[in-house]
């Protein structure tokens, strides 16, 4: 019994030494920080980097149809219902475009106007591990 004994125990201690000279000690990676993602700043796909986009409303004119007379520049009077100047247009069927007031384009809201986003990828040091081989 005590000869089996000592052959587990030989294997137990060659198996821990074993261990101990393959063991590794591991870092954090000096690529990504440790997080394991690297973050580029890129053109934003939401407005191709302008930071803006045309208006959906007035498709960039920067006006929209009146909507006190339909765009057709007079209004019934209420006095005595002849077609008199639309007081809203002046006439012109055409108002300041509500939605972009006027400026014919929309500030993108994916990048806040910036034309640019945060983009994350894999670090392909430590493949997202965050963690290296140290070097000795």
């Amino acid at each position: 019994m005590k000869t089996i004994l000592k052959i587990v125990f030989s294997i137990v201690i060659l198996f821990a030494i074993q261990i101990s000279t393959n063991a590794q000690t591991w870092c954090t990676c000096g690529n990504c920080g440790g997080s394991g993602w690297l973050e580029q700043n890129v053109a934003c796909n939401g407005c191709g980097g302008s930071g803006e986009f045309t208006c959906a409303l007035c498709r960039g004119t920067g006006n929209e149809n009146c909507p006190a007379c339909d765009a057709t520049g007079t209004v019934t009077s209420s006095v005595d219902g002849t077609e008199i100047e639309c007081p809203n247009c002046h006439g012109d069927k055409t108002v300041t475009c509500g939605a972009c007031e006027g400026r014919g384009a929309a500030t993108c809201l994916m990048c806040g106007g910036s034309g640019r986003i945060v983009e994350q990828t894999e670090c392909p040091v430590c493949g997202r591990t965050g963690l290296v081989e140290c070097s000795e």
